[in-house]
């Protein structure tokens, strides 16, 4: 009976365990895309106060 619940528990945990690999990945993806995307922000940013400045 131990037996059967330590092999359901070991496979619970190996489950969760790649649902947090999977997890970790997605986040890096996001925190990757949304460094993107802020750095273009940057870069049009920069841009019109360029752009401000050549109008004064």
């Amino acid at each position: 009976e131990y037996r059967r619940q330590i092999q359901s528990l070991t496979c619970e945990v190996d489950a969760l365990k790649g649902t947090n690999e999977s997890l970790e990945r997605q986040m890096r993806e996001m925190e990757d895309a949304f460094g993107v995307e802020a750095a273009n922000y940057q870069d049009s940013i920069a841009r019109l106060q360029d752009e401000i400045q050549n109008m004064k």
